[in-house]
């Protein structure tokens, strides 16, 4: 009996003990707490409430920051980018085989007559073929124009192999008492090939 006497007087002050500090804890969490957990940044105060508003704010622009950095940073695909370098690599290929063409008309002189001249020449493109149609003609005989021509293609398939020769046409015509020998050659050049 005496100790269930103790009992009670200990559990009774332990109860009283706990709802006095359960009735604190409250006041403090609803009272105390948003008073002194209060932080300044920039010039604006904000509470616990606001600032976990305000890290995923500041989560999701981040995210958004990142996604739109990426697409500028890697606009293409490498693919992409590898398929217009060809492009790229290619058209300059073709420019500098038109700047070697004019280049060596020049060195076909009979005297001091030049031989070898071109009139016109169109490139097209289709898919990954350029084409390539020159136009000129050989100021001489027929004779003379039989070695020319040859010599010319010769060396054109030395400095440029990739330079497809496919379909040539050749007439001969007589102007102010002179024989000419007209050409067309078509050149093909392919983007794959270096």
């Amino acid at each position: 009996m005496v100790h269930a006497r103790l009992l009670r007087r200990s559990l009774r002050t332990v109860h009283i003990f706990s709802g006095a500090l359960t009735i604190l804890l409250v006041v403090s969490y609803y009272l105390v707490l948003p008073v002194l957990a209060k932080i300044e940044s920039n010039g604006k105060t904000y509470s616990i409430q606001d600032l976990q508003s305000y890290t995923a704010q500041l989560r999701s622009e981040v995210l958004q920051l990142q996604q739109q950095r990426e697409e500028l940073l890697q606009p293409v695909q490498v693919s992409e980018y590898y398929d217009q370098l060809k492009t790229v690599q290619s058209t300059k290929y073709v420019l500098d085989f038109v700047d070697f063409l004019y280049k060596k008309q020049s060195v076909f002189t009979l005297g001091n007559e030049q031989l070898l001249r071109f009139t016109q020449h169109t490139i097209q493109q289709e898919n990954s073929v350029y084409t390539m149609r020159l136009q000129g003609e050989v100021s001489a005989d027929a004779t003379i124009a039989r070695r020319v021509i040859p010599e010319f293609l010769s060396m054109v398939s030395v400095a440029y192999p990739q330079a497809i020769l496919q379909n040539t046409h050749f007439s001969s015509v007589t102007t102010e008492g002179r024989e000419v020998t007209l050409f067309t050659l078509h050149f093909a050049f392919y983007h794959d090939q270096k």
